[in-house]
């Protein structure tokens, strides 16, 4: 396994209305899920091509520190992301 496998890069951090997100390596059909601090799924991308620059809009949502977990069939990345 490539030391870039699993590699995921999110900007900017801290975000005010949307973020970038990079992730590398192999995803079939990932989801991508933004989770609150109750662990409540509070928005969904699905269908996403994640190696290039994807932005997800988080506007609308209340300033928090949420979870970001990017999943497919064979592996399941957190991060944390700020909204501002």
């Amino acid at each position: 396994m490539g030391g870039e496998e699993n590699s995921v890069k999110l900007f900017p951090n801290p975000a005010s209305s949307e973020f970038n997100l990079i992730a590398s390596g192999e995803w079939e059909q990932p989801q991508v899920s933004l989770i609150d601090a109750a662990g409540r799924i509070v928005r969904q991308w699905t269908g996403l091509d994640l190696n290039g620059n994807t932005p997800l809009s988080i506007s609308g949502l209340p300033p928090a520190v949420y979870q970001i977990r990017i999943a497919d069939e064979n592996k399941v990345i957190t991060r944390r992301v700020v909204k501002r």
